[in-house]
């Protein structure tokens, strides 16, 4: 027999975890974590100034890669790493169901505001 769901309530509903998922980047020659995209994340990397393609998914990755922990001031230092791992990066937060604010998103959205 199934297991129904779990009835979210007032009180719980902010409870809930983000999904992560440990993944293998080869063009950094390692394994980092992951976790999917929330909603706070795509008003942040939206706000930044100015929200282009290549910043768009270097912020993605300081918002959303939780193991190393990377902060907003390692910024310079990831726009250092191949464009290649920031694409496996992304792919890896829209498999978690989080690719609202990608790179490809952000252009979509730019192309929209023009």
């Amino acid at each position: 027999m199934a297991k129904s769901p779990k009835k979210l309530t007032a009180e719980n509903i902010f409870d809930i975890p983000p999904k992560t998922k440990e993944v293998e980047i080869p063009s950094l020659g390692g394994t980092l974590t992951v976790r999917q995209m929330l909603i706070k994340d795509q008003i942040a990397i939206t706000e930044k100034d100015p929200p282009n393609v290549f910043e768009t998914s270097v912020w993605l990755a300081i918002r959303c890669v939780v193991d190393p922990d990377l902060t907003e001031d390692r910024f310079e230092q990831v726009k250092g790493w191949p464009s290649e791992a920031l694409g496996e990066i992304e792919d890896a937060i829209a498999e978690l169901g989080g690719e609202a604010a990608t790179a490809e998103a952000a252009e979509k959205t730019d192309e929209v505001k023009d």
